[in-house]
């Protein structure tokens, strides 16, 4: 939702991708206990605290999407690429638009059987439904679409340097926000300094 043009390319590309079928595409704010109950299976890992800031820290698009069976879930993760972003093959979804490690842009389920109990569980929490667009994907595309900057491989790379001198210079954070910035005019102070927090916290 913060990275205009990113998020727009994203949306582009799974729409075009056969395995699938948009089902919904919904702006929701994910609160901690819907994070803690989804990623339950690492709740207890150290890096639990930063992933929840990281999904609850802003509005998140939602889109409720089929698929026909585990070969094509397979697929999708396949192009999605690895879930360290700095890990992923360039070609993938994270490859190109992933920050750094868990800042990879979009979450998907790993099997059908998780799909389920993932869609239920927003369905439950969020009121999730099919067949509900809070904004067309086509029109999503059409606003913001080439129309801002994708910084992804200049902040890949400050973050790189990050996790290699273990602390962020104030150099570092400034060019940061600079990209972010660029990414979204409209970004707020406040949602600015989150996703600083949340892009540094994961090379740290």
């Amino acid at each position: 939702m913060l990275r205009k043009n990113v998020g727009a390319t994203i949306v582009k590309e799974f729409m075009a991708n056969e395995d699938l079928q948009i089902l919904s595409f919904e702006l929701r704010q994910v609160d901690a206990a819907l994070s803690a109950e989804h990623y339950s299976h690492v709740a207890d890992r150290p890096f639990y605290p930063w992933l929840e800031h990281y999904v609850t820290a802003c509005p998140v698009y939602v889109m409720l999407i089929e698929v026909e069976d585990d070969a094509a879930v397979e697929r999708l993760r396949a192009f999605l690429g690895k879930t360290k972003a700095h890990e992923a093959a360039p070609e993938t979804i994270r490859g190109r638009f992933g920050i750094y490690a868990g800042v990879n842009c979009v979450h998907l389920s790993d099997s059908l059987e998780s799909g389920r109990r993932e869609t239920d569980l927003w369905k439950e929490r969020l009121a999730i439904r099919r067949g509900q667009f809070d904004q067309m994907p086509e029109d999503f595309i059409q606003q913001y679409d080439a129309s801002l900057p994708n910084h992804t491989q200049d902040m890949r790379q400050i973050c790189s340097q990050v996790a290699q001198a273990g602390e962020a210079g104030e150099s570092q954070k400034q060019q940061i926000q600079s990209y972010l910035k660029e990414e979204n005019p409209d970004i707020t102070p406040e949602q600015l300094e989150a996703l600083l927090k949340i892009v540094l916290g994961s090379a740290l």
